[in-house]
């Protein structure tokens, strides 16, 4: 992986997923994704543990259901994004069985396909890559500074109140 947003589609794909892979493999290298594309359950129980947390795509609720059941608990864990698209509306208690398995949203088409991509993108965001240790230290070092300015100004006026308190009286 060479640093991108892992983005994972499911085949087969409906018309409107179709569109939006094309759409996406043309703007990948400009957003920082990398597409991957999987036919079957194992192909994702394969990937998905390599990739990290990620956004995978499907249009056929068997499959992607298949694949929740068997990668469900991995992909809870790394917190991935699975977006599903319908031809029609699923009962209501399915898609709550869904949810709990690792599904994050389900959406019936149709759907405009700016709306699709900027929902796609929404998702894409929120997305963390990976990174070396350093960089996580680093990070944590920065916001623990940070708080321990916040601790210090609480002090002070907290103090300044105990002050002014004291001079009232």
């Amino acid at each position: 992986m060479e640093g991108g947003k892992p983005l994972i589609f499911i085949k087969p794909y409906s018309k409107t997923l179709e569109k939006l892979v094309e759409v996406l493999k043309e703007s990948s290298e400009d957003q920082g994704t990398e597409i991957y594309e999987i036919d079957d359950v194992k192909e994702a129980i394969q990937i998905i543990p390599q990739l990290g947390q990620s956004l995978i795509i499907g249009a056929h609720p068997r499959k992607t259901a298949q694949i929740l059941q068997a990668a469900g608990k991995l992909i809870r864990r790394l917190q991935s994004k699975v977006l599903l698209l319908t031809p029609k509306p699923i009962p209501r208690k399915t898609v709550d069985k869904f949810m709990k398995v690792g599904l994050t949203e389900c959406i019936v088409e149709p759907i405009a396909p700016k709306t699709l991509q900027y929902k796609v993108n929404l998702l894409l965001r929120s997305i963390v890559i990976k990174k070396e240790e350093g960089d996580y230290d680093q990070k944590f070092d920065s916001e623990h500074d940070q708080s321990n300015d916040d601790e210090m100004a609480r002090k002070q006026l907290s103090a300044n109140i105990k002050e002014e308190d004291t001079q009232e009286e």
